[in-house]
Protein backbone atom coordinates (compact mmCIF):
# COMPACT_ATOMS: atom_id res chain seq x y z
CA UNK A 1 0.00 0.00 0.00
CA UNK A 2 2.97 2.13 0.31
CA UNK A 3 2.26 3.98 -3.08
CA UNK A 4 -1.12 4.65 -2.61
CA UNK A 5 -0.87 6.69 0.28
CA UNK A 6 2.44 9.49 -1.40
CA UNK A 7 -0.46 9.65 -4.52
CA UNK A 8 -2.53 12.05 -2.11
CA UNK A 9 0.54 13.62 -0.78
CA UNK A 10 1.57 14.56 -4.42
CA UNK A 11 -1.26 16.22 -5.34
CA UNK A 12 -2.61 17.97 -2.15
CA UNK A 13 -2.67 21.26 -3.84
CA UNK A 14 -5.00 20.32 -6.72
CA UNK A 15 -8.81 20.82 -6.13
CA UNK A 16 -11.90 21.42 -8.45
CA UNK A 17 -12.61 25.12 -9.21
CA UNK A 18 -16.02 24.38 -10.40
CA UNK A 19 -19.08 21.75 -10.60
CA UNK A 20 -19.92 20.02 -13.73
CA UNK A 21 -22.95 21.22 -15.30
CA UNK A 22 -24.61 17.72 -14.86
CA UNK A 23 -25.09 17.63 -11.57
CA UNK A 24 -26.88 20.75 -10.91
CA UNK A 25 -30.28 19.04 -10.85
CA UNK A 26 -29.38 16.20 -8.45
CA UNK A 27 -31.22 16.70 -4.87
CA UNK A 28 -27.75 16.94 -2.93
CA UNK A 29 -26.31 20.35 -5.65
CA UNK A 30 -27.56 23.16 -3.16
CA UNK A 31 -26.13 21.55 -0.64
CA UNK A 32 -22.35 20.12 -1.50
CA UNK A 33 -20.15 23.23 -0.38
CA UNK A 34 -22.16 23.08 2.89
CA UNK A 35 -21.42 19.54 3.71
CA UNK A 36 -18.01 20.44 3.29
CA UNK A 37 -18.48 23.16 5.57
CA UNK A 38 -20.18 20.97 8.10
CA UNK A 39 -17.39 18.58 8.30
CA UNK A 40 -14.66 21.00 8.89
CA UNK A 41 -16.47 22.22 11.58
CA UNK A 42 -17.06 18.95 13.17
CA UNK A 43 -15.61 18.46 16.32
CA UNK A 44 -14.88 14.89 16.48
CA UNK A 45 -13.75 15.48 12.81
CA UNK A 46 -16.89 12.95 11.96
CA UNK A 47 -20.32 13.77 10.36
CA UNK A 48 -23.62 11.62 9.15
CA UNK A 49 -25.47 12.83 5.64
CA UNK A 50 -28.68 11.43 5.84
CA UNK A 51 -29.48 11.36 1.77
CA UNK A 52 -32.81 9.75 0.68
CA UNK A 53 -32.60 7.02 -2.88
CA UNK A 54 -31.87 9.34 -5.85
CA UNK A 55 -30.20 12.14 -4.10
CA UNK A 56 -27.01 11.87 -6.11
CA UNK A 57 -24.88 11.65 -2.66
CA UNK A 58 -22.56 8.74 -4.41
CA UNK A 59 -21.65 11.11 -7.75
CA UNK A 60 -21.78 14.52 -6.28
CA UNK A 61 -20.02 14.32 -2.91
CA UNK A 62 -16.61 13.20 -4.37
CA UNK A 63 -17.10 15.79 -6.87
CA UNK A 64 -17.40 18.41 -3.47
CA UNK A 65 -14.50 16.51 -1.13
CA UNK A 66 -12.15 17.17 -4.48
CA UNK A 67 -13.15 21.04 -4.16
CA UNK A 68 -13.02 21.75 -0.26
CA UNK A 69 -10.33 19.23 1.11
CA UNK A 70 -6.79 18.50 -0.43
CA UNK A 71 -5.07 15.36 -0.08
CA UNK A 72 -6.51 11.58 -0.93
CA UNK A 73 -10.03 10.96 -0.05
CA UNK A 74 -11.37 7.18 -0.45
CA UNK A 75 -15.47 6.45 -0.62
CA UNK A 76 -16.27 2.89 0.60
CA UNK A 77 -18.90 0.97 -1.19
CA UNK A 78 -20.44 -2.48 -0.20
CA UNK A 79 -20.52 -3.81 -3.32
CA UNK A 80 -17.97 -4.22 -6.14
CA UNK A 81 -20.28 -3.17 -8.79
CA UNK A 82 -21.08 -0.15 -7.70
CA UNK A 83 -17.29 0.67 -6.97
CA UNK A 84 -16.75 0.05 -10.62
CA UNK A 85 -19.76 1.83 -11.78
CA UNK A 86 -19.79 5.16 -9.14
CA UNK A 87 -15.50 5.53 -10.58
CA UNK A 88 -16.70 5.47 -14.24
CA UNK A 89 -19.49 8.43 -13.26
CA UNK A 90 -17.38 10.66 -11.26
CA UNK A 91 -14.79 10.71 -13.70
CA UNK A 92 -16.82 10.77 -16.64
CA UNK A 93 -17.73 13.81 -15.39
CA UNK A 94 -14.26 15.12 -14.86
CA UNK A 95 -13.89 14.22 -18.15
CA UNK A 96 -11.25 11.82 -17.62
CA UNK A 97 -10.75 8.53 -17.80
CA UNK A 98 -10.89 5.81 -15.07
CA UNK A 99 -7.91 5.86 -13.30
CA UNK A 100 -6.90 9.79 -13.79
CA UNK A 101 -8.23 11.83 -10.73
CA UNK A 102 -10.54 9.11 -9.66
CA UNK A 103 -9.65 5.83 -9.66
CA UNK A 104 -10.42 2.27 -7.78
CA UNK A 105 -9.51 -0.51 -5.84
CA UNK A 106 -10.91 -4.10 -5.11
CA UNK A 107 -9.83 -7.48 -4.27
CA UNK A 108 -7.21 -7.97 -7.60
CA UNK A 109 -8.31 -5.07 -9.37
CA UNK A 110 -6.21 -1.53 -8.93
CA UNK A 111 -7.32 0.90 -11.27
CA UNK A 112 -5.16 4.17 -9.89
CA UNK A 113 -2.11 6.16 -11.14
CA UNK A 114 -0.26 9.00 -9.40
CA UNK A 115 -2.70 11.50 -10.75
CA UNK A 116 -5.26 9.24 -8.53
CA UNK A 117 -6.90 11.83 -5.57
CA UNK A 118 -10.26 9.79 -5.34
CA UNK A 119 -10.60 6.35 -5.22
CA UNK A 120 -13.51 4.41 -4.63
CA UNK A 121 -12.74 0.97 -2.54
CA UNK A 122 -14.47 -2.08 -1.47
CA UNK A 123 -15.17 -2.37 2.33
CA UNK A 124 -12.67 -4.66 3.44
CA UNK A 125 -9.59 -2.93 1.49
CA UNK A 126 -10.12 -0.20 3.94
CA UNK A 127 -8.74 -2.42 6.51
CA UNK A 128 -5.67 -3.88 4.63
CA UNK A 129 -4.96 -0.10 4.19
CA UNK A 130 -5.38 1.14 7.97
CA UNK A 131 -3.39 -2.24 8.67
CA UNK A 132 -0.78 -1.09 6.49
CA UNK A 133 -0.63 2.82 7.79
CA UNK A 134 -2.67 3.29 11.37
CA UNK A 135 -2.86 6.84 10.51
CA UNK A 136 -3.88 6.94 6.52
CA UNK A 137 -0.93 9.35 5.37
CA UNK A 138 -1.70 11.20 2.47
CA UNK A 139 -5.57 10.81 3.11
CA UNK A 140 -7.97 13.51 4.16
CA UNK A 141 -10.78 12.64 4.07
CA UNK A 142 -13.02 8.74 3.89
CA UNK A 143 -16.71 8.30 3.09
CA UNK A 144 -18.37 5.20 4.46
CA UNK A 145 -21.45 4.98 1.44
CA UNK A 146 -24.60 2.94 2.00
CA UNK A 147 -23.49 2.49 5.85
CA UNK A 148 -27.51 1.15 6.40
CA UNK A 149 -26.53 -1.74 4.66
CA UNK A 150 -24.53 -2.80 8.40
CA UNK A 151 -22.19 -5.07 6.59
CA UNK A 152 -19.38 -6.23 9.24
CA UNK A 153 -16.69 -5.19 6.97
CA UNK A 154 -18.46 -1.61 7.09
CA UNK A 155 -18.79 -2.01 11.24
CA UNK A 156 -14.73 -3.19 11.38
CA UNK A 157 -13.39 0.15 9.00
CA UNK A 158 -15.49 2.58 11.01
CA UNK A 159 -14.87 0.93 14.32
CA UNK A 160 -10.92 1.38 12.96
CA UNK A 161 -11.90 5.01 11.82
CA UNK A 162 -12.68 6.22 15.28
CA UNK A 163 -9.00 5.30 16.62
CA UNK A 164 -7.51 6.33 13.07
CA UNK A 165 -8.83 9.79 13.77
CA UNK A 166 -7.40 10.19 16.94
CA UNK A 167 -3.69 10.07 15.29
CA UNK A 168 -4.45 13.20 12.90
CA UNK A 169 -5.93 16.19 13.37
CA UNK A 170 -6.53 16.77 9.22
CA UNK A 171 -8.35 13.43 8.88
CA UNK A 172 -12.12 13.46 8.24
CA UNK A 173 -14.90 10.69 7.98
CA UNK A 174 -18.28 11.46 6.23
CA UNK A 175 -21.28 7.95 6.86
CA UNK A 176 -23.50 8.10 4.31
CA UNK A 177 -26.57 6.31 4.47
CA UNK A 178 -30.27 6.52 3.43
CA UNK A 179 -33.02 5.92 6.84
CA UNK A 180 -31.85 4.21 9.76
CA UNK A 181 -31.44 4.78 13.94
CA UNK A 182 -29.12 8.05 12.65
CA UNK A 183 -29.48 8.50 16.80
CA UNK A 184 -27.85 5.60 17.85
CA UNK A 185 -25.01 6.57 15.51
CA UNK A 186 -24.60 10.23 16.70
CA UNK A 187 -24.14 9.20 20.19
CA UNK A 188 -21.05 6.81 19.17
CA UNK A 189 -19.05 9.01 16.95
CA UNK A 190 -20.11 12.09 18.76
CA UNK A 191 -21.33 14.08 15.82
CA UNK A 192 -24.49 15.94 13.83
CA UNK A 193 -26.02 15.19 11.28
CA UNK A 194 -26.51 16.57 7.63
CA UNK A 195 -30.09 15.84 5.96
CA UNK A 196 -30.49 16.12 2.01
CA UNK A 197 -33.97 16.06 0.86
CA UNK A 198 -34.35 12.80 -1.79
CA UNK A 199 -36.53 13.57 -5.04
CA UNK A 200 -38.42 10.37 -5.60
CA UNK A 201 -41.59 10.30 -7.91
CA UNK A 202 -44.80 8.96 -6.89
CA UNK A 203 -44.92 5.31 -6.99
CA UNK A 204 -48.11 3.29 -7.06
CA UNK A 205 -48.21 0.00 -5.00
CA UNK A 206 -49.94 -3.29 -5.70
CA UNK A 207 -49.95 -6.06 -4.13
CA UNK A 208 -50.69 -9.44 -5.93
CA UNK A 209 -50.19 -12.45 -3.29
CA UNK A 210 -50.27 -15.92 -5.06
CA UNK A 211 -49.47 -14.35 -8.31
CA UNK A 212 -46.39 -15.85 -10.38
CA UNK A 213 -43.26 -13.73 -10.80
CA UNK A 214 -42.96 -14.36 -14.20
CA UNK A 215 -46.99 -13.43 -14.94
CA UNK A 216 -46.75 -10.28 -12.64
CA UNK A 217 -43.37 -9.29 -14.78
CA UNK A 218 -44.74 -10.04 -18.14
CA UNK A 219 -48.11 -8.32 -17.06
CA UNK A 220 -46.32 -5.26 -16.02
CA UNK A 221 -44.16 -5.20 -19.54
CA UNK A 222 -47.51 -5.12 -21.13
CA UNK A 223 -48.57 -2.63 -19.55
CA UNK A 224 -45.85 -0.45 -20.40
CA UNK A 225 -43.65 -1.69 -23.09
CA UNK A 226 -41.53 1.55 -23.19
CA UNK A 227 -40.11 1.28 -19.63
CA UNK A 228 -37.86 -1.44 -17.88
CA UNK A 229 -39.34 -4.09 -15.51
CA UNK A 230 -36.67 -4.27 -12.55
CA UNK A 231 -37.43 -7.70 -10.37
CA UNK A 232 -35.88 -8.81 -6.94
CA UNK A 233 -35.22 -12.25 -5.86
CA UNK A 234 -33.16 -14.01 -3.04
CA UNK A 235 -31.19 -15.99 -5.10
CA UNK A 236 -30.03 -16.72 -8.82
CA UNK A 237 -31.94 -20.33 -8.29
CA UNK A 238 -35.36 -17.94 -8.07
CA UNK A 239 -34.01 -15.67 -10.94
CA UNK A 240 -33.00 -18.83 -13.34
CA UNK A 241 -36.44 -20.43 -13.11
CA UNK A 242 -37.86 -17.10 -13.38
CA UNK A 243 -36.45 -16.70 -16.37
CA UNK A 244 -37.29 -19.79 -17.92
CA UNK A 245 -40.76 -19.44 -17.10
CA UNK A 246 -40.92 -15.75 -18.95
CA UNK A 247 -39.62 -17.49 -21.92
CA UNK A 248 -42.15 -19.97 -21.86
CA UNK A 249 -44.85 -17.33 -21.84
CA UNK A 250 -43.34 -15.82 -24.99
CA UNK A 251 -41.62 -12.99 -23.44
CA UNK A 252 -40.57 -10.87 -26.55
CA UNK A 253 -38.30 -8.45 -24.81
CA UNK A 254 -34.22 -9.04 -23.69
CA UNK A 255 -34.38 -10.82 -19.86
CA UNK A 256 -31.59 -9.97 -18.25
CA UNK A 257 -29.73 -10.89 -14.87
CA UNK A 258 -28.19 -9.16 -12.38
CA UNK A 259 -25.85 -11.11 -9.75
CA UNK A 260 -22.85 -10.94 -8.42
CA UNK A 261 -22.33 -14.35 -9.94
CA UNK A 262 -22.73 -12.85 -13.62
CA UNK A 263 -19.57 -11.74 -15.12
CA UNK A 264 -18.44 -7.66 -14.12
CA UNK A 265 -18.65 -7.23 -17.98
CA UNK A 266 -22.41 -8.04 -17.99
CA UNK A 267 -23.20 -6.24 -14.68
CA UNK A 268 -22.11 -3.48 -16.32
CA UNK A 269 -23.87 -3.78 -19.25
CA UNK A 270 -26.75 -3.61 -17.68
CA UNK A 271 -25.92 -0.06 -15.79
CA UNK A 272 -25.57 1.79 -19.09
CA UNK A 273 -27.90 4.71 -19.52
CA UNK A 274 -28.40 3.31 -23.56
CA UNK A 275 -30.14 0.34 -22.70
CA UNK A 276 -33.25 -0.63 -24.24
CA UNK A 277 -36.11 -1.13 -22.33
CA UNK A 278 -36.78 -4.89 -21.29
CA UNK A 279 -37.24 -7.08 -17.93
CA UNK A 280 -33.97 -7.02 -15.35
CA UNK A 281 -33.81 -10.28 -12.66
CA UNK A 282 -32.00 -8.74 -9.82
CA UNK A 283 -30.75 -10.13 -6.37
CA UNK A 284 -30.33 -7.30 -3.96
CA UNK A 285 -27.27 -5.94 -6.12
CA UNK A 286 -29.53 -3.53 -7.09
CA UNK A 287 -31.43 -2.49 -4.07
CA UNK A 288 -29.20 0.21 -3.46
CA UNK A 289 -25.67 2.32 -4.65
CA UNK A 290 -26.27 1.77 -8.55
CA UNK A 291 -29.34 3.16 -10.54
CA UNK A 292 -30.51 0.77 -13.00
CA UNK A 293 -31.48 2.67 -16.29
CA UNK A 294 -34.97 3.06 -17.64
CA UNK A 295 -36.73 1.20 -14.53
CA UNK A 296 -40.96 1.85 -14.84
CA UNK A 297 -42.29 -1.01 -12.62
CA UNK A 298 -40.82 -3.09 -9.26
CA UNK A 299 -41.67 -6.63 -9.22
CA UNK A 300 -40.58 -7.32 -5.84
CA UNK A 301 -40.45 -11.53 -4.41
CA UNK A 302 -40.36 -10.10 -1.00
CA UNK A 303 -38.06 -12.52 -0.10
CA UNK A 304 -33.79 -11.90 0.96
CA UNK A 305 -30.86 -14.18 1.46
CA UNK A 306 -28.85 -12.80 4.26
CA UNK A 307 -25.66 -14.65 6.17
CA UNK A 308 -26.03 -16.43 9.30
CA UNK A 309 -23.78 -18.20 11.07
CA UNK A 310 -24.32 -21.55 12.58
CA UNK A 311 -22.47 -22.84 15.36
CA UNK A 312 -22.91 -25.97 15.35
CA UNK A 313 -21.14 -26.29 11.99
CA UNK A 314 -18.82 -23.41 12.42
CA UNK A 315 -19.72 -21.98 9.39
CA UNK A 316 -22.07 -19.53 8.03
CA UNK A 317 -24.80 -20.20 5.87
CA UNK A 318 -27.50 -18.58 3.93
CA UNK A 319 -31.28 -18.48 5.16
CA UNK A 320 -34.05 -16.85 3.13
CA UNK A 321 -36.29 -14.44 4.77
CA UNK A 322 -39.16 -12.35 4.08
CA UNK A 323 -37.91 -8.56 3.65
CA UNK A 324 -37.70 -6.48 5.88
CA UNK A 325 -39.90 -2.58 5.64
CA UNK A 326 -36.86 -1.18 4.72
CA UNK A 327 -35.49 -3.02 2.43
CA UNK A 328 -39.12 -2.89 0.67
CA UNK A 329 -38.89 0.60 0.66
CA UNK A 330 -35.57 0.65 -1.04
CA UNK A 331 -36.86 -1.92 -4.06
CA UNK A 332 -39.98 0.18 -4.27
CA UNK A 333 -38.14 2.83 -5.08
CA UNK A 334 -35.98 2.06 -7.84
CA UNK A 335 -39.27 2.93 -9.52
CA UNK A 336 -39.54 6.64 -8.69
CA UNK A 337 -36.33 7.76 -9.35
CA UNK A 338 -36.89 9.14 -13.09
CA UNK A 339 -40.43 9.22 -13.13
CA UNK A 340 -43.88 7.91 -11.61
CA UNK A 341 -43.73 4.09 -11.45
CA UNK A 342 -45.42 1.39 -9.93
CA UNK A 343 -44.22 -1.18 -7.93
CA UNK A 344 -45.81 -4.57 -7.40
CA UNK A 345 -45.77 -6.59 -4.25
CA UNK A 346 -46.14 -10.56 -4.18
CA UNK A 347 -47.06 -10.76 -0.53
CA UNK A 348 -50.38 -9.91 1.36
CA UNK A 349 -50.73 -5.98 1.92
CA UNK A 350 -51.77 -7.22 6.07
CA UNK A 351 -48.87 -9.30 6.10
CA UNK A 352 -46.50 -7.66 9.19
CA UNK A 353 -42.75 -7.26 8.17
CA UNK A 354 -39.97 -6.48 10.59
CA UNK A 355 -38.54 -3.14 10.59
CA UNK A 356 -35.06 -3.66 9.60
CA UNK A 357 -32.41 -6.31 9.44
CA UNK A 358 -30.22 -7.04 12.15
CA UNK A 359 -26.30 -6.01 11.54
CA UNK A 360 -24.53 -8.43 9.91
CA UNK A 361 -21.65 -8.09 13.49
CA UNK A 362 -24.64 -9.66 15.03
CA UNK A 363 -25.44 -12.98 12.72
CA UNK A 364 -22.70 -13.35 10.71
CA UNK A 365 -19.46 -15.48 10.23
CA UNK A 366 -16.44 -13.62 12.62
CA UNK A 367 -13.54 -15.11 11.33
CA UNK A 368 -12.24 -12.58 8.88
CA UNK A 369 -13.02 -9.77 11.66
CA UNK A 370 -11.41 -11.75 14.81
CA UNK A 371 -8.35 -12.32 12.58
CA UNK A 372 -8.26 -8.51 11.85
CA UNK A 373 -8.44 -7.52 15.23
CA UNK A 374 -5.56 -9.79 16.37
CA UNK A 375 -3.62 -8.17 13.52
CA UNK A 376 -4.68 -4.72 15.22
CA UNK A 377 -2.98 -5.75 17.84
CA UNK A 378 -5.92 -6.74 20.08
CA UNK A 379 -7.96 -10.58 19.44
CA UNK A 380 -10.49 -9.88 22.09
CA UNK A 381 -14.06 -8.60 21.48
CA UNK A 382 -14.04 -5.63 23.50
CA UNK A 383 -10.57 -4.50 21.88
CA UNK A 384 -12.38 -2.12 19.97
CA UNK A 385 -14.91 0.50 19.99
CA UNK A 386 -18.04 -0.97 18.07
CA UNK A 387 -21.71 0.63 17.23
CA UNK A 388 -22.67 -2.75 18.22
CA UNK A 389 -20.60 -4.90 20.10
CA UNK A 390 -20.43 -8.11 17.88
CA UNK A 391 -22.04 -11.84 19.21
CA UNK A 392 -20.32 -12.83 21.77
CA UNK A 393 -20.52 -16.78 20.85
CA UNK A 394 -20.04 -16.11 16.85
CA UNK A 395 -16.98 -14.38 18.51
CA UNK A 396 -15.82 -17.65 20.60
CA UNK A 397 -16.15 -20.39 17.98
CA UNK A 398 -14.39 -18.21 15.68
CA UNK A 399 -11.80 -17.73 18.01
CA UNK A 400 -11.73 -21.41 18.52
CA UNK A 401 -11.77 -22.09 14.54
CA UNK A 402 -8.83 -19.73 13.93
CA UNK A 403 -6.91 -21.55 16.73
CA UNK A 404 -7.34 -24.75 15.55
CA UNK A 405 -6.19 -23.75 11.79
CA UNK A 406 -3.05 -21.82 13.71
CA UNK A 407 -3.94 -18.44 12.65
CA UNK A 408 -3.99 -17.17 16.50
CA UNK A 409 -2.01 -18.70 18.92
CA UNK A 410 -2.13 -17.43 22.44
CA UNK A 411 -3.98 -14.97 21.36
CA UNK A 412 -1.59 -13.22 19.12
CA UNK A 413 -1.95 -13.34 15.25
CA UNK A 414 0.66 -16.39 13.58
CA UNK A 415 2.67 -16.05 10.19
CA UNK A 416 0.00 -18.21 8.47
CA UNK A 417 -2.84 -15.86 9.76
CA UNK A 418 -0.81 -12.99 8.48
CA UNK A 419 -0.76 -14.69 5.22
CA UNK A 420 -4.24 -15.12 5.22
CA UNK A 421 -5.10 -11.82 5.41
CA UNK A 422 -2.52 -10.93 2.83
CA UNK A 423 -4.20 -13.50 0.80
CA UNK A 424 -7.83 -11.68 0.89
CA UNK A 425 -10.06 -14.76 1.17
CA UNK A 426 -11.64 -15.93 4.04
CA UNK A 427 -9.39 -17.87 6.30
CA UNK A 428 -10.66 -21.24 6.26
CA UNK A 429 -10.19 -20.74 2.41
CA UNK A 430 -6.99 -18.89 2.32
CA UNK A 431 -5.44 -21.68 4.38
CA UNK A 432 -6.71 -24.27 1.80
CA UNK A 433 -4.84 -22.34 -0.94
CA UNK A 434 -1.39 -21.66 1.19
CA UNK A 435 -1.30 -25.38 1.63
CA UNK A 436 -2.11 -25.62 -2.07
CA UNK A 437 1.03 -23.48 -2.31
CA UNK A 438 2.98 -25.36 0.33
CA UNK A 439 2.55 -28.64 -1.80
CA UNK A 440 2.58 -27.48 -5.19
CA UNK A 441 -1.11 -28.16 -5.96
CA UNK A 442 -2.26 -24.94 -8.05
CA UNK A 443 -5.47 -26.16 -9.86
CA UNK A 444 -6.69 -28.31 -6.67
CA UNK A 445 -5.77 -25.13 -4.71
CA UNK A 446 -8.19 -22.78 -7.31
CA UNK A 447 -10.65 -25.98 -7.98
CA UNK A 448 -11.82 -25.59 -4.42
CA UNK A 449 -12.03 -21.55 -4.28
CA UNK A 450 -14.07 -21.61 -7.01
CA UNK A 451 -16.30 -24.52 -6.16
CA UNK A 452 -16.64 -22.91 -2.83
CA UNK A 453 -17.12 -19.45 -3.60
CA UNK A 454 -20.71 -19.67 -5.42
CA UNK A 455 -22.12 -16.72 -6.24
CA UNK A 456 -19.59 -14.40 -6.33
CA UNK A 457 -16.96 -13.13 -8.63
CA UNK A 458 -14.14 -16.01 -7.74
CA UNK A 459 -16.91 -18.78 -8.99
CA UNK A 460 -15.87 -18.68 -12.41
CA UNK A 461 -12.29 -17.39 -12.69
CA UNK A 462 -10.91 -16.90 -16.11
CA UNK A 463 -7.26 -17.56 -16.93
CA UNK A 464 -6.34 -14.10 -15.83
CA UNK A 465 -7.69 -13.52 -12.53
CA UNK A 466 -6.64 -17.13 -11.93
CA UNK A 467 -3.19 -15.69 -12.60
CA UNK A 468 -3.74 -12.97 -10.11
CA UNK A 469 -4.98 -14.88 -7.61
CA UNK A 470 -2.31 -18.00 -7.65
CA UNK A 471 0.41 -14.85 -7.71
CA UNK A 472 -1.29 -13.31 -4.45
CA UNK A 473 -1.70 -16.56 -2.68
CA UNK A 474 2.35 -17.53 -3.82
CA UNK A 475 3.32 -14.03 -2.47
CA UNK A 476 1.95 -14.39 0.91
CA UNK A 477 2.96 -18.17 1.20
CA UNK A 478 6.40 -17.07 0.72
CA UNK A 479 6.43 -13.53 2.58
CA UNK A 480 5.52 -15.51 5.26
CA UNK A 481 7.40 -18.51 4.93
CA UNK A 482 4.36 -21.03 4.97
CA UNK A 483 5.56 -24.39 4.26
CA UNK A 484 3.73 -26.71 6.01
CA UNK A 485 0.53 -27.08 8.52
Amino acid sequence: MENFFQYGRKFQEQTMKAYPGEIENLPVYPYLDAICSELKKSPSRFLLLSAETGAGKSTAVPLALLRNFSGGMLMLEPRRLAVVNCAQRVSSLLGESVGGTCGYVMHLENRRSEKTRFTFLTEAVLSRMIQSDPSLEGISVVVLDEFHERSVNADLALAFLKEAVLLREDLYVIVMSATMDFRKLEDYLGCSRFEVPGRLYPVETEYRPGVSAARAIADERSRNPDGTVLAFFPGIGEIRRTKADLEALGTDCEIRILHSSVPPEEQREILRPSLKPGIILSSAIAETSVTVPGVTSVVDSGWMRINEYDPRLGMERLVTRRVSEFNAVQRKGRAGRLGPGRCVRLWDKNEPLSLDVEPEILRADLMGVVLECAEWGNAERNGLSWLDAPSEGIWKSCSFSLDMLGCIKGGKISALGKACLSVGLHPRMACVALAGFAVNRREESLSLIEKYSEGSSLSKMNDALRKRIWERICNAGVRFSVKDF
